[in-house]
């Protein structure tokens, strides 16, 4: 089975999720090209050194920025990441898989849109697998905190008009249903699904993006926390830093091996509200004290943690807010322990896996 595998490069997310998938087609013996950029190239690179029957291509995807009423094509067009030559590039990727798939049996995306358009091009099914998709069924909410659900509608359908079958990961149930797509746990790790929890209530995992690592100078999170003194801060960051923590404060980088050990102990995670973390948190029955950035996504998913009490969600993190997460940490462990109606709290790779069926054939072993 010849299968063109498209997978989003912003963040850890969209390659963690599609690991297990591409593993199992790889081990049934799929012929594979994966079409990858920015973190899912480092990632697929990597994996495809284990696979005779994996390969990685690069592509070039612009970014669409979003406003309020839906897409900022004028803004867009600024932006220094979209003054790369795409097109050309991405025809050579077109290329590569003309020579190495020619017509596929089978296109999967990960909100990547260059496979999608090859898919288009042989009229070969796709199926789109990510998180976006939900919205797509509409939201009571459409609006939050000057965030709007439209970008993200307009963009799914700009860059993925149509689909075989569209897949929506989630950690929560959506609380309208239009039809057209599929809903599935989130994808958990395999060390994630395996994490046996022994928590300290004065253990604490921070987790900044690169927005927040760059929005203000480190020493300013790290006093805040430092003055925390009674409890250990593990700060995850994007790059490279020389500061100098306190005694209370330990940094890591982005990736590091100790995080699934620290999320075995932690009482609480602060973070932005990125699909990944918080799946992985609200499975483990950790809460969240989520800092959304300006996306819709983000806000709706802090929406759920807060407005479920599994958590708490501040615009800012200051001395306040902290000591109120840290003093309902016990309100919050127990509504997710109990809850039986939001959280999604299993692995949905079976589930996933069901769904696909019947566009991967049974006697080829897939």
């Amino acid at each position: 089975m010849k299968i063109l595998y498209g997978i989003c490069g912003i963040g850890n997310g969209h390659a963690f999720r599609q690991l297990p998938i591409l593993t199992r087609l790889a081990q049934a013996g799929a012929t594979l090209l994966v079409f990858a950029y920015g973190r899912s190239l480092e990632v697929f690179q990597q994996v495809a050194q284990d696979y005779s029957n994996v390969a990685v291509q690069e592509v070039f995807v612009p970014y669409l920025q979003g406003k309020t009423d839906g897409l900022d094509f004028a803004t867009s067009a600024r932006l220094n990441a979209n003054q790369k030559p795409f097109f050309a590039r991405n025809c050579l990727a077109w290329e590569r898989a003309a020579a190495d798939l020619g017509h596929p049996d089978l296109v999967l995306s990960d909100y990547e849109p260059v496979c999608a358009q090859y898919a288009y091009a042989y009229d070969a099914p796709l199926i789109t697998i990510d998180q976006q998709s939900k919205y797509l069924l509409g939201h009571s909410q459409n609006s939050l905190n000057g965030c709007s659900a439209t970008d993200e509608v307009m963009r799914l359908r700009m860059l993925f008009p149509k689909a075989a079958l569209r897949i929506a990961c989630s950690f929560f149930v959506p609380d309208q249903s239009k039809g057209g797509v599929e809903i599935c746990p989130s994808l958990l790790r395999d060390s994630i699904q395996s994490l046996c929890r022994r928590p300290s209530e004065s253990e604490f995992i921070v987790y900044l993006s690169i927005q927040q690592f760059q929005s203000q100078p480190l020493s300013k999170w790290m006093q805040l926390f430092a003055d925390q003194r009674d409890a250990q801060w593990h700060v995850f960051v994007p790059q490279q830093t020389d500061c100098h923590p306190p005694a209370n404060v330990h940094v890591y980088m982005h990736g590091d091996p100790a995080f699934d050990r620290l999320l075995a102990s932690c009482a609480g995670v602060v973070s932005t509200a990125g699909h990944g973390l918080l799946s992985e948190a609200m499975f483990l029955g950790i809460p969240v004290l989520a800092l959304p950035i300006r996306l819709y996504e983000q806000q709706m998913n802090a929406h759920v943690i807060a407005k479920h009490g599994f958590g708490l969600c501040a615009e800012d993190l200051n001395a306040e807010v902290l000591d109120r997460f840290r003093a309902e940490l016990p309100a919050y462990t127990k509504q997710i322990r109990e809850d039986r109606t939001v959280l999604l709290r299993r692995d949905g790779m079976e589930e996933l896996w069901a769904a696909m069926q019947p566009w991967l054939p049974l006697a080829a072993g897939v």
